[in-house]
């Protein structure tokens, strides 16, 4: 999913429900729900080479180590 879908989401939500302002933000371990953990940084660009995957287990967060960022994570 792209930041702009995600902000899009986010936006409409927040319309739609002003009070979730207020509340703390979890997510999911997998797509199928086998476990919930709060979100505990604030978002960040990274670069990965592994995009294509599901499973990612190559990021980088340091600037100083690759051309451009390719991705944001959120936790």
């Amino acid at each position: 999913m792209k930041l702009k879908k995600y902000l899009d989401h986010l936006t409409k939500l927040i319309q739609e429900n002003p009070k979730a302002l207020e509340l703390e933000i979890i997510y999911a371990r997998d797509d199928e729900g086998n476990g919930f953990q709060k979100v505990e940084t604030i978002p960040s660009l990274c670069y990965t080479p592994e995009l294509k995957k599901y499973h990612i287990d190559e990021v980088q967060f340091d600037e100083d180590d690759y051309d451009k960022p390719n991705a944001v994570c959120i936790n």
